[in-house]
């Protein structure tokens, strides 16, 4: 059974579906002739659902930079570290 589901809409054509299971997560990743967005969904060795965003270069043109934006669990506004340390 899947663990992840995502989504696809450029607008255009129908939407389409995309599962994602625990044990190898599920990435998207949209890109620019500037550069790329990853997004990672997966599930940590806790059993945790956490997300990774962050930009890199371009594969063909190296243009972009290599940036992570911003990580997190699913579902909760703070990280769970900080929780348990409350």
């Amino acid at each position: 059974m899947s663990h992840f589901w995502g989504q696809i809409n450029n607008h255009v054509n129908q939407p389409v579906s995309r599962r994602g299971f625990a044990t190898q997560g599920m990435d998207t990743n949209i890109k620019s002739w500037n550069g790329e967005l990853v997004i990672r969904a997966y599930q940590d060795y806790e059993g945790i659902d956490r997300f990774r965003i962050f930009q890199r270069p371009h594969n063909q043109t190296g243009q972009g930079i290599m940036e992570e934006i911003a990580t997190g669990i699913f579902g909760v506004s703070k990280d769970i570290e900080e929780i348990k340390n409350e």
